[in-house]
């Protein structure tokens, strides 16, 4: 009886066309939990390579690793994406992640090889972004920009009208991209909130 099961299981999956994983995909990042999506994830990456639900998949359980600090099993899921190449739309934002695992693995020589003019998103292409710390003092700022380098991120800074010197991550072109990095931010005990630039 367990046999049947699982072979109906299997066939079911594997008949599901893209709108069900489309479905899928939508169910998985609207998950509260973790572990559940990592399920679904992981079924779009096995059963639906081709299409971009599983890139997406696996940046996303790349990202779940690197969020629970196992920089090792994050690295593996970002080089699967790599090894596509260019045709895949996240290359790029991988080749980065790739780069700070590496740094935050102690390997400083390959980090630099990828994080070398490869940085997914630079200062001025997305409206969304995480605001880290906002100072009047401009050494503070320069204190947690430099604190936030070692972490393995990005910032950036931005004066306000009011003279605040704000500490920013990312220029996301995307909201979902914006909550990944302050996923990330959390997990290594920064504290933010995001920011539509664009309407600033």
């Amino acid at each position: 009886m367990f046999i049947i099961f699982l072979i109906l299981s299997e066939t079911s999956v594997k008949s599901i066309s893209s709108p069900e994983a489309e479905s899928l995909y939508a169910l998985a990042t609207n998950m509260e939990n973790p572990l559940k999506a990592m399920e679904i994830y992981r079924k779009l990456v096995v059963h639906y390579p081709d299409l971009a639900y599983a890139d997406s998949s696996m940046f996303r359980i790349g990202m779940f690793y690197y969020i629970m600090n196992d920089y090792s099993q994050a690295l593996k899921s970002f080089k699967i994406i790599e090894k596509k190449g260019k045709d895949s739309p996240l290359f790029k934002k991988v080749r980065f992640w790739i780069g700070v695992c590496y740094s935050l693995l102690g390997d400083s020589v390959k980090a630099a090889k990828y994080k070398k003019g490869e940085e997914p998103k630079k200062e001025g292409e997305g409206c969304f972004a995480v605001q880290v710390g906002a100072f009047r003092v401009k050494t503070w700022a320069n204190n947690l920009m430099q604190r936030l380098k070692l972490a393995g991120f990005e910032p950036f800074q931005m004066k306000s009208k009011s003279g605040l010197m704000k500490v920013m991550v990312g220029r996301f072109k995307n909201r979902e991209d914006a909550v990944l990095a302050l996923d990330a931010l959390n997990a290594r005990g920064f504290e933010g909130f995001i920011l539509n630039l664009c309407h600033h």
